[in-house]
C-alpha cells in the first residue's frame, strides 16, 4: 500500500512537473506575445504622431492656399477696376485724339490747302517773317500736344 501510494505520488509529481513546464512554456510564449504587441503599439503610436503632424501641416497648407486664393480674388477685382478705369481713360484720350485730328485737319485745310489765304502770304512774305514764325510756333505746339496724346494712348495700350 505504501508502495502504491508512493507510486501515485510519484505519478502526481511527474504530472505536476509536466504541468509546470507547460505553464513555463506558455508563460514565455505570452511574454513574447506581450513584447511583440508592445513593439507594435509603440510603432502604431509613432505612426499616429506622424500622421497627426502631417495632417497639421496639410491643414496649414490648406489655410495658406485659401488665404492666397482670397488675395488673388482681391487682386483680380482690383485689376478689373483698374482695367475699367484705364478703358475710360483710353476712350477719353481717343476722343481727344479724334478732336485733335479733326482740329489738325481743319487747320491744315485752312492754312495750307486754300490757295490765297493770308497765312500763306504771311508765311511766304519775307518782310513779315516774325508773324509767320509766331503762327508756326502755334502750329508746333498744337502738333506737340497731339503727339503727347498719341504717346499716352500707346502707353495705355501697352499696359
Amino acid at each position: 500500500m505504501i508502495a502504491g501510494e508512493i507510486e501515485e505520488l510519484h505519478t502526481a509529481l511527474e504530472q505536476a512537473e509536466r504541468a509546470r513546464k507547460a505553464a513555463e512554456i506558455e508563460l514565455n510564449e505570452v511574454a513574447d506575445r506581450i513584447s511583440d504587441l508592445s513593439t507594435q503599439n509603440a510603432n502604431l503610436s509613432s505612426q499616429k504622431r506622424q500622421l497627426e503632424s502631417t495632417a497639421t501641416a496639410m491643414q496649414a497648407d490648406l489655410d495658406e492656399a485659401i488665404s492666397e486664393l482670397k488675395n488673388s480674388e482681391e487682386r483680380a477685382k482690383k485689376a478689373g477696376k483698374m482695367k475699367t478705369k484705364r478703358e475710360k481713360i483710353l476712350r477719353r484720350l481717343q476722343n481727344n485724339f479724334d478732336g485733335f485730328r479733326s482740329e489738325r485737319d481743319f487747320y491744315f485745310s485752312k492754312y495750307f490747302e486754300e490757295p490765297n489765304h493770308s497765312f500763306q502770304k504771311r508765311f511766304l512774305a519775307k518782310d513779315d517773317s516774325i508773324e509767320a514764325h509766331k503762327d508756326l510756333t502755334l502750329e508746333k505746339s498744337t502738333i506737340i500736344s497731339f503727339a503727347i496724346s498719341i504717346a499716352d494712348i500707346r502707353a495705355l495700350r501697352l499696359e
